[in-house]
């Protein structure tokens, strides 16, 4: 099962436990977005107690449905941060997490267009 990319603001169905895989079309971008050695994914995994997984360019998350498409949403905004040219850091990861599950839905690339005009 590979689900439609996400738009930012889109909100996926929350079932109590999920398995999804989510595909990115440029290794190279997913690579960058896992981080070296699947290390944004592992952090990813901490902060939302999902297990997540790669091969290639696509990303198996399990657990809580909730959870899951908050992940998703946040994978699939980052990732088209990536395309467009944002450089991220590994602290942007938890900060895009952090906004997203205050308030689901939050368009990242505002935020990060926000942050960079106020630096």
């Amino acid at each position: 099962l590979t689900p439609p990319s996400p738009h930012a603001g889109e909100r996926f169905a929350s079932p109590a436990s999920v398995d999804v895989e989510l595909h990115f079309e440029d290794a190279g971008y997913a690579n960058e977005l896992f981080g070296p050695r699947n290390a944004n994914l592992d952090r990813l995994a901490r902060l939302s107690g999902l297990r997540l997984s790669s091969r290639g360019s696509t990303v198996g998350i399990s657990g809580d449905g909730e959870k899951a498409g908050l992940v998703q949403d946040l994978l699939a905004q980052l990732y088209r941060l990536l395309r467009s040219g944002t450089k991220l850091h590994p602290r942007d990861l938890e900060h895009a997490y952090s906004i997203l599950e205050r308030k689901p839905g939050s368009d990242l690339a505002n935020l990060f267009r926000d942050a960079v005009f106020s630096s």
